[in-house]
């Protein structure tokens, strides 16, 4: 099995473990025509499970996403102390890699998203560049008697 058989599969069936996982144990037929037919549809970079720059800590999980979409900075997710690794309400599962880095005295987020189809990452990225994940506050409501 290739990456790009791999991406086709994902692509095909829209990132769903357990489809992808049936057509790799039945030997589903894949040919040329399907993965540039597929392949036309990306719209972000990947990473496959036998990529080199897939992230090691998911090689060790239960199902282990086969292919994630990403965008951003893929050696944070190699970072397990900046991460979230989670499933959203459609039981995809996504990763949140950031961290504050400073670049020509300017403070910046650098960050990777990663989700097992397109879709979910388009919604994650559209609430995340328009500002609207709320961020929680922290801050002391009662000054005089702070907390530990």
């Amino acid at each position: 099995m290739t990456e790009k058989m791999l991406l086709t599969l994902a692509l095909k069936y829209n990132g769903d473990f357990n489809s992808i996982l049936d057509a790799i144990k039945n030997h589903e037929d894949i040919d040329y025509d399907a993965i540039s037919k597929y392949k036309n549809k990306l719209r972000y970079k990947y990473t496959t499970i036998i990529s080199k720059d897939y992230p090691e800590f998911l090689k060790d999980t239960d199902y282990p996403p086969i292919v994630l979409f990403y965008e951003g900075n893929t050696s944070l997710m190699n970072k397990q102390d900046t991460m979230i690794y989670s499933v959203n309400s459609n039981k995809h599962r996504f990763i949140i890699s950031s961290r504050l880095v400073e670049i020509r005295n300017d403070m910046m987020l650098d960050y990777c998203v990663a989700c097992e189809n397109q879709k979910d990452l388009d919604e994650i990225l559209s609430y995340i560049k328009r500002g609207e994940i709320g961020i929680r506050n922290y801050e002391n409501k009662n000054k005089n008697n702070p907390e530990r």
